[in-house]
């Protein structure tokens, strides 16, 4: 079985991309047993993704999925995949979003004549004002140039009819899926830290994951959550305590082991007010992985 193919098939149900991967496996599968010679264009995705469900891994999954899988698109230029914020313009301003887009295509082409590969396109700010000229504009510039690419539209949370219209406007100009990425519950991130942590040797008592479960949905809580990411820090950040105590042992923690991790406590408050600060300056331009 194909590795990133099990990779992708892992991930928590909430996923709703595993059922599309899944389209594409047979896809694959049948192009290659029955039309080896004829190219195949994938519908573009519109993708829902809530905050903190580690948006640039599935990214990576689905390049290292569709790199493996010759028959479905083609790789060139420096990196398989980047990441580009749509930042929202008023009609009477400059659209500078355009060219600064196609700035960053040909830095992911690099040196080479042209950029095949996949690019994720955050429109969040564009609920809303999708029916407007900028938009229309950039989606007239995507339509010209998507066969080169597999473009994935991104949203967080709207109004379903905010959703359902700017799925129409993409529609008009593009093949479109649309799709969603919501993070599991709050059990299956504990799970995440309890197993992570269990790489050290270090296990919870039942008030010792009761402490983290709420301190998980207390993080939750801030839409700048940054998932599995911050769950990995969380993790890193108490081995490092533990293992820095002058009498530590293997025996199972408790709450108190773990006081300073609680809802209320220090931590999670100083991770929250990160969070905020980091998320007030936008990157246009994420990279994904070298070909």
């Amino acid at each position: 079985m194909n590795h990133s193919y099990t990779q992708i098939m892992s991930l928590p149900d909430s996923y709703g991309i595993k059922k599309i991967v899944r389209q594409w496996e047979n896809l694959s599968e049948n192009l290659e047993r029955l039309l080896p010679e004829m190219p195949v264009l994938l519908p573009d995705l519109f993708m829902t993704a809530e905050y903190g469900v580690g948006r640039t891994l599935i990214l990576r999954y689905l390049a290292e999925y569709l790199s493996s899988r010759k028959n479905l698109m083609d790789f060139y230029g420096d990196v398989k995949y980047f990441e580009f914020q749509v930042n929202y313009r008023k009609p009477e301003e400059q659209f500078t979003e355009l060219p600064r887009l196609m700035e960053n295509i040909s830095a992911a082409a690099g040196f080479r004549s042209e950029y095949r590969g996949i690019v994720c396109l955050d429109v969040h700010e564009w609920l809303g004002h999708c029916d407007e000229k900028y938009f229309m504009e950039l989606l007239e510039y995507i339509a010209d140039n998507s066969d080169r690419w597999l473009v994935i539209f991104t949203v967080s949370q709207g109004s379903e009819t905010d959703l359902k219209n700017m799925e129409a406007i993409l529609s008009m100009f593009l093949r479109i899926e649309r799709t969603s990425l919501c993070l599991p519950e709050t059990e299956v991130l504990l799970a995440h830290v309890c197993d992570g942590l269990a790489d050290y040797n270090i296990h919870l008592a039942g008030d010792a994951m009761k402490l983290l479960a709420a301190s998980i949905d207390k993080l939750r809580e801030n839409r700048y959550f940054d998932g599995y990411k911050t769950l990995n820090l969380l993790i890193c950040d108490i081995v490092y305590q533990l293992y820095s105590r002058k009498a530590f042992d293997q025996r199972k923690i408790s709450a108190k082991d773990l006081a300073d991790f609680a809802a209320d406590g220090s931590y999670i408050r100083n991770r929250i007010s990160h969070y905020e600060t980091k998320k007030r300056y936008a990157i246009g331009f994420t990279g994904g992985e070298q070909k």
